[in-house]
């Protein structure tokens, strides 16, 4: 199943992500084939791929191009998912032809916070030099920070603090165990990665009680 989707995906990337504009797409009738062919990829779907991308489909994409910010589902979208498999040259590739970094899925969760979650310090590295902004916030007000915390990423999180990341952002909504209010020290904390809470305390990182 893993070399199916790895070949799925280097299959998708030579034919489907292209630089070309929204209204370009639609009026060639391919915003439907561009959600069919993300949802084929997340799903594992070899033979959807095969029936969506068709020898008069992989023309029309080849010759219109694609929207390197088309969403599947949950709203992920094609750098999105490049960062979850660790696909940096597909990543590297994608912001080169103008995939826009800073795009979230339907939780506002961007490729940046995605890295910081899964502790990828060199895709997040390359993130960040192209402008991801370090300090947005998905839907319960997480930044890359608070997720970096969350994983016990200390090396992500020292990037991080270096660009320039708030220690002592709070969280604006609960999720799961993390009530609203949380700090990434309370984050670490809570998930007991001591470890990263000790790290945290050592540069200055508090607790959301003790921020005003």
């Amino acid at each position: 199943m893993k070399q199916n989707i790895a070949i799925i995906f280097a299959f998708i990337f030579a034919l489907f992500f292209i630089e070309v504009s929204a209204s370009q797409i639609r009026q060639a009738g391919l915003m439907e084939i561009d959600k069919r062919l993300i949802e084929a990829v997340q799903g594992g779907d070899i033979e959807g791929v095969k029936t969506t991308a068709t020898v008069e489909t992989s023309k029309l994409l080849v010759s219109k191009g694609a929207d390197l910010n088309a969403k599947g589902k949950k709203g992920i979208t094609p750098l999105a998912w490049a960062v979850y498999w660790d696909a940096v040259e597909k990543i590297e590739f994608l912001i080169s032809k103008g995939a826009d970094v800073n795009v979230g899925d339907e939780d506002f969760k961007t490729p940046l916070q995605i890295a910081s979650n899964w502790n990828k310090k060199e895709i997040a590295k390359i993130l960040v030099s192209n402008g991801a902004k370090i300090n947005a916030k998905d839907r319960s007000g997480w930044t890359a920070l608070h997720w970096a915390s969350f994983e016990g990423g200390i090396e992500v999180v020292r990037l991080l603090i270096d660009r320039g990341a708030e220690k002592n952002g709070k969280t604006t909504s609960s999720w799961g165990i993390f009530p609203a209010g949380s700090t990434p020290l309370d984050i670490a904390e809570k998930a007991r990665f001591y470890e990263m809470a000790g790290f945290l305390k050592s540069i200055g990182c508090k607790k959301g009680r003790d921020v005003q």
